[in-house]
């Protein structure tokens, strides 16, 4: 699965809170997305190849507990 890169994350995040906001804002089932790793002030998530650019689009710039996120697929 390709990677999708978040950050900067507020530290108060959980991997939940984190799949939850994708899956709202990206408009996906959360099944679409895999392993959720968190570390430092960013974080590397497992997305589905046919939705990742879909994902950056919707979560690039989009609030996360009050922080703006910047999002981009490797």
């Amino acid at each position: 699965m390709p990677l999708l890169h978040l950050e900067p994350i507020p530290r108060d995040v959980a991997r939940a809170d984190m799949l939850r906001w994708m899956c709202l804002l990206g408009g996906i089932d959360g099944k679409l997305i895999g392993r959720i790793e968190i570390a430092g002030r960013g974080a590397a998530v497992e997305v589905a190849a046919t939705h990742l650019a879909r994902l950056v689009h919707a979560l690039d710039g989009a609030e996360l507990h009050g922080r703006r996120v910047r999002a981009w697929g490797e």
